[in-house]
Protein backbone atom coordinates (compact mmCIF):
# COMPACT_ATOMS: atom_id res chain seq x y z
CA UNK A 1 0.00 0.00 0.00
CA UNK A 2 1.24 3.43 -0.43
CA UNK A 3 1.35 6.11 3.01
CA UNK A 4 -0.99 8.62 2.11
CA UNK A 5 2.11 11.17 3.17
CA UNK A 6 4.36 10.07 -0.36
CA UNK A 7 5.66 12.69 -2.48
CA UNK A 8 4.18 10.68 -5.08
CA UNK A 9 0.66 11.12 -3.68
CA UNK A 10 0.97 14.91 -3.01
CA UNK A 11 1.99 15.83 -6.30
CA UNK A 12 -0.63 13.31 -8.15
CA UNK A 13 -3.54 14.96 -5.72
CA UNK A 14 -2.12 18.52 -6.73
CA UNK A 15 -2.60 17.50 -10.29
CA UNK A 16 -5.78 15.95 -9.91
CA UNK A 17 -6.95 19.45 -8.30
CA UNK A 18 -5.67 21.30 -11.66
CA UNK A 19 -7.29 18.88 -13.60
CA UNK A 20 -10.74 19.65 -11.46
CA UNK A 21 -9.78 23.09 -11.70
CA UNK A 22 -9.38 22.97 -15.57
CA UNK A 23 -12.62 20.83 -15.89
CA UNK A 24 -14.63 23.50 -13.66
CA UNK A 25 -13.89 26.24 -16.48
CA UNK A 26 -14.31 24.20 -19.79
CA UNK A 27 -17.32 22.10 -18.95
CA UNK A 28 -19.82 25.00 -18.74
CA UNK A 29 -18.14 26.05 -22.41
CA UNK A 30 -17.95 22.70 -23.82
CA UNK A 31 -21.85 22.28 -22.86
CA UNK A 32 -22.74 26.16 -23.50
CA UNK A 33 -21.53 25.68 -27.11
CA UNK A 34 -21.50 22.77 -27.87
CA UNK A 35 -17.97 22.94 -28.48
CA UNK A 36 -16.32 19.47 -27.83
CA UNK A 37 -12.26 18.63 -27.91
CA UNK A 38 -12.32 16.29 -31.24
CA UNK A 39 -8.61 16.46 -32.11
CA UNK A 40 -5.35 18.65 -31.96
CA UNK A 41 -4.09 20.46 -28.83
CA UNK A 42 -7.18 20.42 -26.71
CA UNK A 43 -8.29 16.69 -27.02
CA UNK A 44 -5.17 15.48 -26.11
CA UNK A 45 -5.32 17.65 -22.59
CA UNK A 46 -8.70 16.34 -22.08
CA UNK A 47 -7.51 12.87 -23.53
CA UNK A 48 -4.48 13.19 -20.61
CA UNK A 49 -7.30 14.19 -18.07
CA UNK A 50 -9.46 11.46 -18.87
CA UNK A 51 -6.43 8.78 -18.47
CA UNK A 52 -5.33 10.61 -14.97
CA UNK A 53 -9.15 9.86 -13.64
CA UNK A 54 -8.99 6.29 -15.14
CA UNK A 55 -5.51 5.60 -13.40
CA UNK A 56 -6.35 7.24 -10.61
CA UNK A 57 -9.48 5.10 -9.49
CA UNK A 58 -6.81 1.79 -10.12
CA UNK A 59 -4.42 3.78 -7.60
CA UNK A 60 -7.28 4.67 -4.81
CA UNK A 61 -7.20 0.68 -4.25
CA UNK A 62 -3.97 0.89 -3.05
CA UNK A 63 -3.93 4.46 -1.24
CA UNK A 64 -3.62 4.16 2.30
CA UNK A 65 -5.67 6.88 4.48
CA UNK A 66 -5.79 8.11 8.11
CA UNK A 67 -8.22 6.75 10.50
CA UNK A 68 -10.78 8.45 12.73
CA UNK A 69 -7.43 8.24 15.48
CA UNK A 70 -5.34 9.92 12.51
CA UNK A 71 -3.55 6.62 12.29
CA UNK A 72 -2.22 5.37 8.54
CA UNK A 73 -4.13 2.61 7.48
CA UNK A 74 -2.10 0.50 5.01
CA UNK A 75 -3.99 -2.80 4.80
CA UNK A 76 -5.50 -3.88 1.87
CA UNK A 77 -8.50 -5.19 2.80
CA UNK A 78 -9.35 -2.16 4.66
CA UNK A 79 -8.25 0.46 2.05
CA UNK A 80 -10.13 -1.47 -0.37
CA UNK A 81 -13.40 -2.14 1.98
CA UNK A 82 -13.16 2.29 2.47
CA UNK A 83 -12.64 2.85 -1.41
CA UNK A 84 -15.81 0.97 -1.99
CA UNK A 85 -18.38 3.47 -1.00
CA UNK A 86 -16.68 6.12 -3.66
CA UNK A 87 -15.90 3.83 -6.22
CA UNK A 88 -19.21 4.66 -8.17
CA UNK A 89 -18.95 7.98 -8.47
CA UNK A 90 -15.31 7.96 -9.38
CA UNK A 91 -16.37 5.35 -12.09
CA UNK A 92 -19.00 7.87 -12.99
CA UNK A 93 -16.49 10.71 -12.82
CA UNK A 94 -13.63 8.50 -14.86
CA UNK A 95 -15.44 7.47 -17.53
CA UNK A 96 -13.74 8.98 -20.75
CA UNK A 97 -17.33 10.44 -21.92
CA UNK A 98 -15.98 12.49 -24.45
CA UNK A 99 -14.43 9.38 -25.96
CA UNK A 100 -17.18 7.31 -25.76
CA UNK A 101 -19.43 10.18 -26.71
CA UNK A 102 -17.05 10.34 -29.87
CA UNK A 103 -17.50 6.25 -30.73
CA UNK A 104 -21.22 6.87 -30.27
CA UNK A 105 -21.59 10.29 -32.99
CA UNK A 106 -18.92 7.82 -35.45
CA UNK A 107 -21.62 4.86 -35.26
CA UNK A 108 -24.76 7.12 -35.66
CA UNK A 109 -25.79 7.75 -32.00
CA UNK A 110 -27.20 10.96 -31.91
CA UNK A 111 -29.77 11.63 -28.66
CA UNK A 112 -30.12 12.45 -25.47
CA UNK A 113 -28.05 10.00 -24.13
CA UNK A 114 -25.25 11.82 -25.73
CA UNK A 115 -26.25 14.69 -23.74
CA UNK A 116 -26.26 12.81 -20.80
CA UNK A 117 -22.82 11.34 -20.96
CA UNK A 118 -21.63 15.22 -21.30
CA UNK A 119 -23.51 16.18 -18.01
CA UNK A 120 -21.77 13.18 -16.47
CA UNK A 121 -18.43 14.82 -16.81
CA UNK A 122 -20.01 17.30 -14.01
CA UNK A 123 -19.54 14.32 -11.34
CA UNK A 124 -15.90 14.94 -11.50
CA UNK A 125 -15.98 17.93 -9.40
CA UNK A 126 -17.52 15.70 -6.50
CA UNK A 127 -13.99 14.40 -5.95
CA UNK A 128 -12.82 17.81 -5.45
CA UNK A 129 -15.70 17.92 -3.07
CA UNK A 130 -14.76 14.64 -1.45
CA UNK A 131 -11.03 15.90 -1.44
CA UNK A 132 -11.24 18.89 0.55
CA UNK A 133 -14.17 16.97 2.99
CA UNK A 134 -11.54 14.91 3.77
CA UNK A 135 -9.25 18.00 4.30
CA UNK A 136 -6.41 15.83 1.90
CA UNK A 137 -5.44 18.89 0.17
CA UNK A 138 -5.37 21.57 3.11
CA UNK A 139 -3.37 19.34 5.25
CA UNK A 140 -0.69 18.15 2.76
CA UNK A 141 -0.53 21.70 1.32
CA UNK A 142 0.63 23.32 4.85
Amino acid sequence: ALHPDAPFLIAWDLAGLLFIVWEVFALPVYLAFDAWPTSGTLFTFASLINTYFIVDIVLSFFRGYRNERNRVVLQHSQIAKRYLRFLPWDIMAGIPWDWLHKVLWVCGVRDRFLMLTKMLRLMRIMRLLRLLRHHILSERIQ
